[in-house]
């Protein structure tokens, strides 16, 4: 028996990845359709933590990643000395922010237009993880599930942290259960 081929019944009928596919497809589509929303209570996301990003974004590519020693800085317009960094945990979504800003994109629908594809990349990665624990049929019900959910609905485009969570837990998941 050959190891290195994966089961007949992990690799799945077609019509189950076709369906995952489209289903990632429409809840991308769906959260695209409102990412021009501006930012305010009881709107898309999180809308203070989303500005907070964007302030430590904006002090990021304005005056520089190692000027602020990859720590956000929170303060609009501050150019006090030091800075007032904000060190209780790691800085992605702001340094993820920043890099963004440096490339050109300066909207916030744009920025939650990468948001939104990095959660869908997360639905992609729970489908395949899910697929080759127990079959593609659990895992297209556990993938509408996920997808399905208010609070993923909500979150999904945050440019805070959830999908960056989202999507470093089900690459670490994979990344251990494949090595």
């Amino acid at each position: 028996m050959d190891q290195g081929q994966p089961k007949a019944h992990r690799r799945g009928p077609i019509w189950a990845h076709v369906s995952a596919l489209l289903f990632i497809v429409l809840v991308g589509l769906w959260l695209i359709g409102r990412a021009d929303e501006p930012l305010r209570p009881g709107g898309v996301g999180d809308p203070y933590s989303d500005a907070n990003v964007l302030i430590a974004g904006k002090q990021f590519a304005e005056n520089g990643f190692v000027a602020y020693h990859f720590l956000p800085n929170y303060v609009p317009g501050a150019h006090a000395e030091p800075p007032d960094f904000y060190t209780h945990y790691p800085p992605l979504p702001e340094i993820a922010n920043g890099l963004l800003r440096r490339i050109g994109i300066e909207s916030v629908a744009g920025f939650r237009a990468c948001a939104i594809a990095v959660s869908c990349l997360a639905l992609a990665l729970w489908y395949i993880l899910i697929c080759y624990l127990v079959g593609t049929g659990p895992a297209l019900l556990s993938l509408i599930f996920l997808g399905s959910r208010p609070i993923f609905l909500r979150y999904a485009d945050s440019l805070h942290q959830f999908s960056y969570a989202w999507f470093t837990c089900c690459s670490f998941i994979g990344k251990f259960w494949f090595v």
